[in-house]
């Protein structure tokens, strides 16, 4: 039993570190397109919403976890 929960953690670390490199590799790619500002959204947080729930609605799963990445960090603050 041990062995199978082991696997599955070690399956779950995978996953998140495989999908965070494909976050880091959009955020920087669109950095080098340009956009600046991720760390800076306080005033527009309803418009990073909108993003959010577009890139959603058109199944772009790595851009919704930026932009919820993006929206965290405004709690952080």
């Amino acid at each position: 039993m041990d062995t199978e929960i082991a696997k599955d953690k070690r399956r779950i670390k995978e996953a998140v570190r495989l999908f965070s490199m494909a976050m880091v590799n959009r955020m920087l790619a669109k950095y080098d397109e340009g956009l600046r500002g991720w760390d800076n959204i306080e005033g527009s947080v309803a418009m990073y919403n909108k993003k959010l729930g577009n890139a959603a609605i058109h199944g772009k799963w790595v851009d919704v976890a930026n932009f919820a990445m993006m929206l965290h960090n405004t709690e952080k603050k």
